[in-house]
């Protein structure tokens, strides 16, 4: 069996210390717990025997005074007194206050062959009711006593018996002063310790080795998993992104182990992906740095090919470079939290108009189909660079991935906060608390509803096999996904294949007018 528990590691002074596994701290923690039991059962039970019995006995005195006490000086006290003399097994006398002498006792009940009170001189009762008086009315004395009789009230060595006597001095009800005698004998408890001594030394050495026994089970079936998910996250350390942690034992493990697998399959998603990204990135660096690079070697070693279609090739390449380092940044910073929104009021329908204005190179050499429409005029609280990126972003995508179609449709309408459309007669006031959603549309190839989820990843694209886009990076998405956001904006998208996807986000208004 492996514990675990022979790890050395060395400490602040050089040395070596042991640290022990999850098996072996069980082990050890279980079996000093229930030693710490055990030591806690010896003290009550046999350390604490003789004075938990001492006690015992005392109260026993002290409620048989207590009771006859309630029956000095009515009939029933003689009965009373041997009833409970013979219930505790003591003796009784009961004298008058100012009249103890032999023979002069109220009640008298011997119910010990050993018995003190009974044989003790007249003077003794007397200074012992005289005392009980002057210290309130109660008084306990304790004498030790062999064979031979009493040793004294403190002996100098163990004896065989212990006496108490219990003196009371009572008012009763006839209105005379009564003291009430009691005295109660203390067995020797060496023989009954000796015994329990031994039971328990057996007792505890099978305890001790059953503790072992279950605390080794308890381990190993508590451990096995944690060591098996050990070994699992040391491959997954050293590149196994494989799920192949067990799913087995008690339920926090279960869960830990779904976890891990469900952490081992997403970080080797984003494995490949990285991947998939780093070669996607370095196609889209090499194909304009290929580019640039050959249209100028042509212009310098061919004569007459300095034209201004080659130079303006060189200048597209250039820009569209720079835009997909633009985009690598500009996602790395929003990622990172250096770049935050800039919340100003602004009209989202006029930043809308300007943005769909940029295309128009597409419309005239390209063919694109790029239409705007709006409810209305609509002003939002937002970072409207960020919000004109959003949609340059959005357009791009719709340009890259709307197939033949060449459509690209762009909308800005108002909903109320139950997600209803508005309807909106000229001249007639606007509800209060709308929502603007700008809807970009395309009649592409649409997005499986597999991959809907995955399209906002910055290393996801849909299509397998890498192309560059028409315009824009391809990083697009992602940046999108970022600053909506950041502006704490719900966005989303409606696709069906071969019918093409509809983007939208929306954002609360501020305020409202008729387009003008």
């Amino acid at each position: 069996m492996k514990w675990s528990c022979r790890d050395k590691k060395k400490n602040g002074n050089g040395k070596k210390r042991i640290v022990f596994g999850i098996k072996g701290r069980i082990v050890i923690y279980f079996t000093a717990f229930v030693l710490m039991m055990l030591t806690l059962i010896w003290f009550l039970q046999i350390a604490l025997l003789d004075s938990f019995y001492r006690n015992a006995k005392t109260r026993e005195l002290r409620t048989v005074a207590e009771v006859l006490s309630e029956y000095a000086g009515t009939p029933d006290l003689r009965e009373k007194a041997f009833e409970i003399a013979g219930n505790y097994k003591i003796c009784v006398l009961v004298y008058e206050a100012g009249n103890i002498s032999a023979g002069s006792e109220t009640v008298s009940v011997e119910c010990s062959p050993l018995c003190l009170i009974h044989h003790l001189p007249e003077d003794a009762l007397k200074d012992y009711a005289q005392r009980a008086a002057e210290n309130g009315g109660s008084l306990l004395e304790t004498f030790g006593m062999d064979s031979s009789g009493i040793r004294g009230n403190r002996p100098e060595k163990p004896v065989n018996h212990k006496k108490v006597i219990s003196v009371t001095v009572t008012r009763g009800k006839d209105g005379v002063d009564y003291v009430i005698f009691s005295d109660s004998e203390f067995t020797p408890l060496h023989s009954v310790e000796t015994l329990l001594s031994m039971q328990f030394s057996w007792l505890a050495a099978g305890v001790i080795l059953l503790a072992v026994i279950s605390a080794v089970l308890f381990a190993v079936n508590i451990s096995k998993p944690l060591i098996s998910m050990n070994e699992s996250a040391k491959k997954l350390a050293k590149g196994d992104y494989r799920p192949n942690f067990r799913v087995e034992g008690y339920r926090e493990t279960r869960e830990l182990a779904e976890t891990l697998n469900y952490a081992a399959a997403e970080i080797s998603r984003a494995d490949t992906l990285r991947s998939e990204l780093v070669a996607n990135v370095s196609h889209d660096l090499r194909t304009p740095l290929t580019m640039i690079s050959g249209y100028a070697e042509v212009m310098r070693d061919i004569p007459g090919e300095n034209t201004p279609e080659n130079i303006q090739t060189i200048i597209d390449e250039t820009a569209h470079l720079t835009a997909l380092v633009n985009d690598m940044l500009d996602l790395s910073k929003i990622e990172s939290g250096s770049r935050k929104p800039v919340m100003t009021e602004f009209d989202l329908t006029e930043a809308a108009s300007e943005v769909m204005a940029r295309y128009a190179h597409l419309r005239e050499h390209d063919g694109y189909r790029m239409t705007f429409s709006a409810d209305a005029d609509v002003r939002i609280l937002a970072d409207r660079m960020m919000i004109t990126q959003v949609l340059c972003n959005l357009v791009n995508n719709a340009v890259n991935y709307g197939g033949e179609a060449r459509s690209v449709d762009v909308t800005l309408r108002l909903f109320d906060n139950d997600g209803r459309p508005v309807s909106h007669l000229p001249g007639t006031p606007f509800p209060d608390k709308l929502k603007a959603r700008i809807t970009v549309s395309d009649k592409g190839d649409g997005i499986a509803p597999e991959n809907i989820s995955k399209i906002w990843d910055r290393y996801y694209k849909v299509d397998i096999q890498h192309r560059r886009a028409a315009v824009g990076t391809g990083l697009g998405l992602s940046i999108v996904r970022e600053i909506l956001q950041l502006h704490g904006a719900e966005f989303g998208v409606e696709s069906t294949l071969g019918r093409g996807s509809d983007f939208w986000f929306e954002f609360g208004v501020l305020s409202v007018s008729e387009k003008t």
